[in-house]
């Protein structure tokens, strides 16, 4: 018997401050926030890809950055990475390119989680 999975998906991450962290999710990368619930401890963002969110959850416990990363498509790698750099994000490195497939931009959120930019090139 198969798996009865819907179409849908949270990426979950863990975050010191909600506030802060849905600060920066919602003000410097532009994602549109669903929910913010201190009460809950939970804040949550749409990405652009139907039934695709991330959320995010504050804890007590120390967060020391996992070697998860979240990557966000975009049209313009250049033109939303100046964007991001005039909002203060600090980026990982050049862009990088694979084989004229994808460009690939990296960087971190305030609480050391891994995030990338990518530009499709090509549709192999």
């Amino acid at each position: 018997m198969a798996v009865p999975y819907q179409p849908y998906v949270t990426i979950a991450i863990a975050v010191s401050n909600l506030e802060r962290s849905a600060a920066f999710y919602r003000d410097t990368l532009e994602l549109q926030q669903t929910m913010f619930s201190p009460e809950m401890n939970w804040a949550s963002f749409e990405t652009g890809v139907p039934n695709c969110q991330i959320g995010m959850g504050q804890t007590d416990e120390e967060i020391k950055g996992s070697s998860t990363s979240i990557s966000l498509g975009v049209t313009d790698i250049n033109a939303a990475r100046d964007a991001l750099q005039a909002k203060g994000v600090k980026f990982e490195g050049d862009n990088m390119e694979v084989s004229g497939m994808v460009r690939l931009a990296s960087f971190r959120d305030p609480d050391g989680n891994g995030l990338m930019l990518v530009q499709v090139l090509s549709q192999g």
